[in-house]
């Protein structure tokens, strides 16, 4: 203790159990201390050194540690409830099953951090990097993480995202299989690559989201909001897009058997797609561009249907109403061959 009086440093002492109430401690280097079960209630750690320093059980009751370096330390187990820690240095660090609800964790660098089985409901993320984050078990429900960096993060093994804003947050080949992210907000959020198959996205907010070559492959999409979306190259196929909304989306790829019944679809792309066996009952589809699409066998009867190219497009087996042969762009040669042919 003298030691660290006269100097400010110790690295790797023992204060395990220590009573350093109230203690200002700024801009200590306690560099792989002990501070195991010791009582740090209300003191000054700001811009202390505590890389590698293990407090697990520490008691960090209004403790201020804005600008400490935490970097590889073990915070396993500890409560970090209301914690002020924005733009926290935690790469690496082990938070294995610790309380940070509600937490400020706003820009912070995670990157690596084990945050399994931690409780980080309610906790502001927002511009916190996680890249290589292990979020397994992780309550992140009511988190806000807008704008962070969680690329190539498996959020697929969360406990909960419920009510988690991911607007703007960099979800390149992140991991979303099979997760329940209903009614959650991923406005502007880039998902190229990422894997949402499977995924309940039911009246989930895509606006203006990056979604190229993402796998949605059986997602539901139901009544969720695309408008401005982009599409193209992504994996469609069985996914259902139910009472959704597609204003100005670039559509592209394997949509096979694809679910659109009554889902609004304006001002977009679904030129090239293969559309075979998708639905469209009671759709309204207005100045969609469809040039060579595969529509195989598509029922457009029960479809509000106008002002959309149809262009070169797979039209064999087909239905249509004589209204929309009027209303619609199509080539003359199945027109032609639509009159002629017996009654459909």
């Amino acid at each position: 203790m003298r030691q660290f009086q006269e100097t400010g440093k110790c690295l790797g002492c023992d204060f395990s159990k220590a009573d350093l109430r109230q203690m200002d401690l700024q801009g200590s280097d306690l560099r792989g201390a002990d501070l195991r079960d010791s009582d740090l209630s209300d003191a000054w750690l700001e811009g202390a050194i505590l890389y590698k320093a293990d407090l697990r059980g520490a008691r960090l009751k209004s403790t201020k540690l804005q600008g400490a370096y935490l970097s590889r330390v073990n915070l396993q187990g500890t409560d970090l409830s209301g914690q002020q820690l924005p733009m926290g240095k935690l790469s690496y660090a082990n938070l294995s099953g610790a309380n940070l609800k509600a937490a400020n964790l706003v820009g912070a660098t995670l990157t690596g951090a084990r945050l399994d089985q931690g409780d980080l409901s309610g906790a502001d993320l927002s511009k916190a990097i996680l890249r290589q984050a292990d979020l397994s078990q992780a309550d992140l429900r009511q988190a806000q993480l807008t704008g962070a960096d969680l690329q190539r993060v498996d959020l697929s093994v969360v406990a909960s995202l419920q009510g988690a804003d991911l607007s703007r947050a960099d979800l390149r080949n992140a991991n979303l299989r099979q997760l329940d992210l209903s009614g959650i907000n991923l406005t502007k959020a880039r998902l190229i690559s990422a894997d949402l198959s499977s995924a309940k996205l039911t009246e989930a907010s895509l606006v203006d989201a990056e979604l190229k070559k993402a796998n949605l492959r059986g997602a539901d999409l139901s009544r969720a909001d695309l408008t401005r979306s982009r599409l193209v190259g992504a994996k469609l196929s069985q996914a259902s897009f139910s009472g959704a909304t597609l204003v100005n989306v670039q559509l592209g790829g394997n949509m096979t058997e694809s679910d659109f019944t009554g889902t609004r679809i304006e001002r977009s792309s679904m030129a090239g797609a293969n559309l075979k066996g998708a639905k469209f009952e009671g759709a309204s589809i207005d100045s969609v561009d469809l040039g060579s699409a595969n529509l195989y066998g598509v029922d457009f009867t029960q479809t509000e249907l106008s002002h959309c190219n149809f262009r070169k497009a797979n039209l064999r087996q087909a239905r249509f109403t004589p209204v929309q042969l009027k209303q619609n762009i199509f080539d003359q040669e199945f027109i032609e061959a639509y009159a002629g042919s017996p009654k459909r």
